[in-house]
């Protein structure tokens, strides 16, 4: 028999909507934390909302359950040096303003 932390990760890898749902809803807080290590205060919540949509899209491609909670870590990681490179991008003058 599976292990009940795994079922919801199994039943999501197999396209349960339910499941899926359900499982970002107990996994959004962690993902908060690992946000709060890996990006800028202002970037905490875009990381979350954006990571949350990526697990939802890619659930399916998890290879296995044991590997969810690292793969949750790469995706948030990714996002927030994703939304930091955008704003150093925003924040730097152009060479040429005056």
């Amino acid at each position: 028999m599976m292990d009940d932390r795994y079922f919801l990760i199994e039943e999501a890898r197999n396209g349960n909507q339910q499941a899926t749902e359900k499982l970002l809803v107990n996994w959004q807080p962690t993902l908060k934390k690992m946000a709060f290590k890996q990006c800028s205060l202002n970037d905490v919540d875009d990381a979350v909302q954006e990571s949350l949509a990526i697990i939802w899209r890619r659930i399916g491609t998890l290879k296995t359950v044991e590997a969810f909670p690292g793969w949750l870590f790469i995706i948030v990681k990714r996002e927030c040096a994703k939304l930091m490179k955008q704003t150093h991008k925003l924040d730097e003058m152009p060479d040429d303003y005056q």
